[in-house]
């Protein structure tokens, strides 16, 4: 599958060589620093609106406690996207969340914050449309924005050296684009198969970094910024994000807390594959794998209870020391799997007992010590 990236890469040797200057934005220079930071946006969503959800509340709640910032935001910001042509952005897939089809948050924004010379602030929406490429694996996407035409957007870059400076900018902690620099160290295989290598660097980065460029010293992306362990920086390379690609996979353990076992699976889908044709609005993907995942998760536990049919009440051997018993006591009860023995048992347990307003108790035992499940 080509690359979209790399097909962007000529055109800009064309500029070269019309114009016969660099079109490269050096960070070490003001500049360079400015221009960066104008391809660079957050990613946010619209706050709950509690007039048209069905939320209510006994009192009113104690805003007050929460950063005067956060509660005079519309938004919560969630990430950072960075422009790489005219039309098309690019984030990690967990700052988009496309797997998630949520009743409250169904949009999502990119937001332009721009603060001039004189201190004078602007702030533009634009929520997000289509998607174009997508793989949750390698954690990337391949987006456009509604009623925007980008007039700056970041030159991309395949090569990198190792032991050499770079830089990141993202949107640190929420509190707008800053831009950190760093030195590229060495590549990691991701941990599934070692299908491919991130990229390791000593940058510094907060919650809110993730989506956002790694750069070279010319302002170049050579990649984008995933993940943070142990003070490093983890960012996928730019070459591995390609064109009209829309992958999900994940390995599950389908489980259930009488069984010593479970079952392992991998969940994949490929949409082109399936006739689904890109580009997708972002909130049919949403549905559309919500609608799979939903099919996958009964397959599994159909295939898992199937499995273990012989171990489950009331089947089995193992039932007949439970339904051989007595229970006699008036507080519920539940059946349990005793996996050492492995033979069901009805649960022995003590209720506690508290009295409440207007001649009313309540009756209260923990299912076994530890467990936070409560009767």
């Amino acid at each position: 599958m080509k690359n979209i990236l790399l097909k962007i890469i000529p055109i800009f040797a064309v500029v070269l060589f019309a114009c016969g200057c660099a079109t490269s934005h050096e960070l070490s220079s003001i500049d360079g620093i400015n221009y960066v930071t104008k391809c660079c946006y957050e990613v946010v969503l619209l706050k709950c609106d509690e007039e048209n959800s069905n939320v209510e509340y006994e009192k009113e709640l104690p805003m007050d406690l929460l950063d005067i910032n956060y509660r005079n935001d519309d938004y919560i910001s969630i990430g950072t996207a960075f422009a790489i042509s005219k039309d098309k952005l690019l984030t990690a897939s967990h700052v988009l969340n496309l797997y998630s089809d949520s009743k409250i948050y169904k949009k999502r924004f990119i937001r332009e914050k721009r603060i001039d010379k004189n201190g004078k602030k602007t702030e533009n929406i634009y929520e997000i449309d289509k998607i174009y490429s997508t793989n949750n694996s390698k954690d990337y996407v391949l987006f456009s924005v509604k009623d925007k035409v980008f007039d700056k957007w970041l030159d991309i870059n395949t090569n990198y050296e190792f032991n050499s400076k770079i830089y990141t900018a993202g949107n640190a902690l929420g509190e707008g684009i800053v831009i950190r620099d760093g030195i590229l160290l060495d590549k990691k295989a991701e941990s599934e198969n070692g299908e491919w290598d991130y990229l390791k660097s000593s940058i510094m980065t907060n919650p809110g970094n993730s989506g956002g460029p790694l750069l070279n010293e010319k302002g170049e992306a050579l990649g984008i910024v995933i993940s943070k362990k142990d003070d490093f920086c983890y960012s996928l390379p730019i070459s591995e994000v390609k064109d009209s690609e829309a992958l999900f996979h994940v390995n599950l353990n389908f489980g259930f807390s009488t069984f010593s076992d479970f079952l392992r699976k991998d969940f994949n889908y490929d949409l082109k594959e399936e006739g689904i044709e890109l580009p997708i609005k972002y909130s049919e993907y949403a549905k559309l794998h919500k609608e799979k995942s939903d099919k996958y998760y009964k397959k599994g536990m159909d295939e898992l209870f199937e499995k273990y049919n012989d171990e489950t009440f009331p089947n089995g051997e193992s039932s007949i020391y439970a339904l051989n018993g007595s229970y006699g006591k008036s507080f519920p009860t539940i059946l349990l799997k005793d996996n050492d023995v492995g033979l069901w048992y009805f649960s022995k347990r003590k209720p506690s007992s508290e009295s409440m307003e207007n001649n009313g108790r309540i009756r209260y035992s923990q299912l076994y010590k530890n467990s936070s499940i409560w009767l």
